[in-house]
C-alpha cells in the first residue's frame, strides 16, 4: 500500500512540475502577435502601411521587431488624421484565443474609425468618434493564424494562416 501511495505521490509531483512549465505568459502572447503580423502575406505584398488599433496588446508589441508595414497610432493621432482626411481610417484589431496549453489562435479584425466634428449653435465644437467592427462571417469561428507548441523544438510553430489559404 505504501508503494502505491509513493508512486501516486511521484506521479502527482511530476504532473504538477510539468504543468508549471507550460504556463502561457503575456510575453509568449506578444511574441506570437509579432510572428503573426510578420506572416501576414496579404499585407506584406500590399502597398503602403497598415495601422493597428490602439489597444493594450498593440502598445505592448509596439517596440518589438514588427515589420515596418505596420503603424501604431495613438487615439489622438487617429482622430486628427480622420478629421484632416475626412474619411474612415481602416485599422486592424489584434486578439487571441487560447485553445489549449499548446494551441493559440491569433485573430485579426477589421475596424473602421471615423471622427466627425459637429458645431453647435452656441459656437461649441464637439467631436464624435464612430467605430465600426466587421462581422466574422457565417462560417463560424475561423482563426486568422494558429500556432501549436512543438515540445521537441521548444518553439511555437505556425500551422494555419488564413491570408494564404485559398477557398475551393
Amino acid at each position: 500500500m505504501k508503494l502505491v501511495f509513493t508512486l501516486l505521490f511521484f506521479c502527482l509531483v511530476q504532473t504538477e512540475s510539468y504543468a508549471q512549465n507550460e504556463k502561457i505568459t503575456a510575453e509568449t502572447i506578444d511574441n506570437l502577435y509579432v510572428k503573426a503580423l510578420n506572416n501576414r502575406f496579404d499585407i506584406m505584398l500590399s502597398s503602403g502601411y497598415t495601422s493597428l488599433e490602439p489597444t493594450a496588446e498593440s502598445k505592448r508589441i509596439k517596440n518589438k521587431q514588427v515589420s515596418n508595414r505596420y503603424k501604431f497610432p495613438s487615439s489622438d493621432e487617429l482622430k486628427t488624421r480622420s478629421l484632416q482626411e475626412k474619411r474612415t481610417i481602416r485599422l486592424i484589431r489584434l486578439g487571441h484565443k487560447i485553445i489549449s496549453k499548446d494551441t493559440i489562435d491569433i485573430n485579426f479584425g477589421n475596424v473602421g474609425y471615423t471622427a466627425k466634428e459637429v458645431k453647435h449653435s452656441a459656437g461649441r465644437i464637439q467631436t464624435y468618434i464612430d467605430i465600426a467592427v466587421s462581422c466574422g462571417g457565417t462560417k463560424g469561428y475561423q482563426p486568422s493564424i494558429r500556432f501549436v507548441y512543438d515540445k521537441t523544438k521548444n518553439d511555437w510553430i505556425l500551422i494555419y494562416n488564413s491570408s494564404i489559404v485559398t477557398e475551393n
